[in-house]
C-alpha cells in the first residue's frame, strides 16, 4: 500500500513538474504557485519514506521502499521542476514580443491620422485591425495619448511589478520596474 501512494505522489509531483509551463500559460507567479506545489509535495514524500524507513528498522521487516531511491525520485521532480523555469522565461519574452508586435501595428496608422489632423487620437479603437489581442492584454489600458505623443503599455504577466512602455517621441520600448499610474 505504502509503495502505490509513494508511486502515485512521485507520477502526480512529474506530471505537475512536466505540464506546469502549459498549466500556467507561463505566468511567473503561477509558477511559483506550482513550484511551491511541488516542493510540498516532494517534503511529504520525503517524511513519508523516513517515516517508512524507522518503522521498518524497528520492525525489522523486509524494505519495500527504499529511502535512497525515493530521494532520487524526488531530486528527479525537482530537477525537472527547475529544468522548466528557462522554458517560462522564454515563453514569457516570446508573448511579451507579440504584445509589442500587436501594439507596434498601430504605429503607421497613428502617424497617419497625426499627418492628417494634426493631433493622436485619444483611443485606437478607431482603428479596426483585424489581429486579435494577445490574450494577458485583455482589460489592459494599452494605449494613451500625452502631450508629447502618445505611449503603449502594458504590464507583463511574468513580473510581480512592472511593464514595458513604447515612448511615441523616443520611438522605443522601455521596461519599466514599478508600474506607471494610469
Amino acid at each position: 500500500m505504502q509503495r502505490k501512494i509513494i508511486n502515485t505522489l512521485f507520477v502526480v509531483g512529474l506530471v505537475i513538474s512536466i505540464s506546469s509551463p502549459f498549466i500556467t500559460n507561463g505566468h511567473f507567479a503561477s509558477q511559483i504557485i506550482l513550484f511551491a506545489l511541488t516542493f510540498v509535495l516532494a517534503v511529504l514524500v520525503a517524511l513519508w519514506s523516513i517515516n517508512s524507513y524507522r518503522i521498518e528498522r524497528t520492525t525489522k521487516i523486509s524494505q519495500k521502499i527504499r529511502p535512497s531511491r525515493v530521494l532520487l525520485g524526488l531530486a528527479i521532480i525537482l530537477g525537472i521542476q527547475i529544468a522548466a523555469f528557462p522554458v517560462i522565461i522564454k515563453w514569457e519574452k516570446h508573448r511579451v514580443q507579440n504584445a509589442k508586435n500587436f501594439c507596434e501595428q498601430y504605429i503607421p496608422a497613428l502617424k497617419e491620422y497625426y499627418a492628417a489632423r494634426g493631433q493622436f487620437p485619444e483611443t485606437i479603437s478607431l482603428f479596426q485591425l483585424q489581429e486579435l489581442t494577445p490574450g494577458f492584454l485583455e482589460g489592459q489600458k494599452i494605449y494613451t495619448k500625452t502631450d508629447d505623443g502618445f505611449i503603449f503599455k502594458f504590464r507583463s504577466l511574468g513580473r510581480f511589478a512592472g511593464g514595458h512602455v513604447y515612448y511615441s517621441d523616443k520611438e522605443r520600448w522601455f521596461v519599466h520596474d514599478s508600474w506607471m499610474p494610469e
